[in-house]
């Protein structure tokens, strides 16, 4: 049984908060992979996946790239590195895995797979708030300048000039 979780519903800005509401609508379900975005198109904290693993006491992998099935117990997962590099590793079911995107590339419905669609319940929840310490208070694009700074001397000096141009 799959279990699919938008939090496009859910009045909060902080990542905690989302991931508390999921894991509290999901905790009592029998479950072994949950299956999360590495980032959203909206606020792309890129932390929920991690934080349900937390809260539900899961294994989790972040930046996967491929998975596989070894058994019942065990699914052997594909992780992205830096400089192009992979890693894969082995996790215990129950697991939380945070999808890189670009793994896979997008299937279509057919009109048949659409009509039988229409006959599955879609379980939902609707007006979940929780406090939240997090407030968005201000959104703006970065302004664009370039100043390129030469910092000459000794080791000290470079290291002071430095830590003053980073403090003011």
């Amino acid at each position: 049984r799959g279990i699919f979780i938008s939090d496009n519903n859910i009045n909060s800005n902080d990542p905690l908060s989302v991931a508390k509401i999921i894991a509290d609508k999901i905790k009592s379900e029998n479950f072994d992979l949950i299956l999360s975005g590495l980032q959203s198109n909206d606020n792309g904290h890129s932390h929920v996946g991690i934080l349900l693993a937390e809260l539900l006491n899961t294994s989790h992998a972040s930046l996967v790239m491929g998975t596989e099935i070894l058994n019942d117990k065990v699914i052997k997962v594909k992780q992205e590195l830096e400089n192009g590099w992979f890693q894969w590793s082995e996790l215990d079911f129950p697991a939380s895995l945070t999808i890189q995107s670009g793994i896979n590339s997008p299937r279509y419905a057919t009109l048949k797979g659409i009509m039988s669609v229409k006959n599955k319940t879609v379980d939902s929840f609707e007006g979940v708030e929780q406090a939240s310490n997090y407030s968005l208070c201000e959104r703006f694009i970065p302004q664009k300048t370039k100043e390129t700074i030469v910092i000459d001397g000794s080791s000290d000096e470079i290291a002071n000039n430095l830590v003053d141009i980073l403090k003011n």
